[in-house]
């Protein structure tokens, strides 16, 4: 796997083709090895053999030996922070890599993490609101590799956390939600459904920077489908409210929402510096728009979509080959931003 080449596109999973507000969801499976201590607990000895164990049985899989696999203390710490910003890696692994090991599918759309809290974590992931293709790839993913898990007749399959024993199963749906946040709804939409068992947070850390929110269970001690079918009636009910307040803006606030738009606009164009922040912001102004049919055609929503990624720290030091100095990185991603525009402009 060439990680420089893959700087320079976000996979096929990043964003909706026809929407701004699904960006894509996640199926993450939580499994440990029977007869193993749980990583927190096991030795260094027995942290190495389960590591091989797992990298046997994807190595000898005849459907994941295409896999490209890195072990932790092998992976630069430049190499590292590129595979987190794809989300193929946790925050864990990022910091600790020692003794731990991640496989990853030749699309980007399946990574298996071992020895990171637990000793086998697969995270699938399906574009848009996919939520039952990104579980079955999960679930299939696990069965393919041919392993006795850690598992109670009672408590179902047994994790480090309490609070992902049974299924071991987090479903997390990642969407675009300006509009509900300008108009000061987004607290409100929180409070209401995390007493459901939702956990809500920004993709890209604290606050509403970029106006990307995932969403999460809290529990997964439930059946499949009780994890399943109540998200796809979240995120239907949320992309509605997201539409409603929209339209809510277009009817009686049409100035400031062009006025967010076609500002945003202006700013990645001219821009000599842009923070990751700002990028951020600018790009979801521009999408909302694209999508309300306000600037471009709905045939550029991916392209924005692909710069929300590409532009990120460790991939514009991908992309130069160099480390890069917040200053200089804010330069590369500005000239990088207004090349993608100048180029779509030549071709419109």
């Amino acid at each position: 796997m060439n990680l420089e080449q893959k700087a320079k596109r976000a996979p096929e999973w990043w964003g909706d083709t026809t929407s701004d507000i699904p960006l894509f969801t996640r199926a993450k499976l939580v499994r440990n090895l029977k007869g193993y201590n749980f990583p927190l607990k096991a030795s260094d000895d027995e942290l190495e053999e389960v590591r091989e164990i797992i990298a046997y049985a994807i190595e000898h899989s005849k459907k994941l030996k295409e896999f490209t696999t890195f072990k932790g203390e092998e992976l630069s710490p430049e190499d590292r922070n590129f595979l987190w910003e794809r989300f193929l890696i946790s925050k864990t692994f990022l910091d600790s890599p020692k003794g731990k090991l991640v496989a990853i599918s030749t699309d980007e759309d399946i990574s298996i993490m071992v020895n990171d809290r637990d000793h086998l974590v697969i995270q699938s992931f399906a574009s848009g609101l996919n939520i039952r293709e990104a579980y079955h790839k999960a679930n299939e993913t696990a069965k393919i590799l041919g392993l006795e898990y850690a598992y109670s007749e009672e408590w179902g399959h047994l994790t480090a956390s309490p609070l992902e024993v049974g299924t071991g199963l987090r479903v997390a749906i990642t969407l675009h939600l300006p509009a509900l946040v300008l108009l000061r709804q987004y607290n409100f939409t929180v409070e209401t459904l995390t007493p459901q068992g939702f956990i809500f947070h920004n993709l890209w850390g604290a606050g509403t920077t970029g106006y990307i929110f995932v969403v999460t269970n809290a529990l997964t001690w439930a059946f499949r489908e009780e994890i399943i079918t109540p998200f796809e009636y979240l995120a239907n009910a949320l992309i509605k409210q997201e539409n409603k307040a929209r339209e809510v803006m277009n009817t009686h606030l049409a100035d400031i929402l062009e006025d967010k738009v076609t500002r945003s606009w202006g700013l990645l164009k001219y821009a000599r510096l842009l923070s990751e922040e700002e990028t951020w912001t600018y790009i979801s102004g521009i999408r909302m728009g694209i999508s309300m049919g306000l600037i471009f055609s709905a045939k550029e929503l991916p392209r924005f979509t692909n710069l929300l990624l590409i532009t990120r720290h460790s991939h514009l030091e991908k992309r130069t080959g160099r480390k890069l100095q917040q200053h200089i990185a804010e330069k590369e991603r500005a000239e990088l931003v207004k090349s993608f525009i100048n180029g779509m402009e030549a071709s419109s």
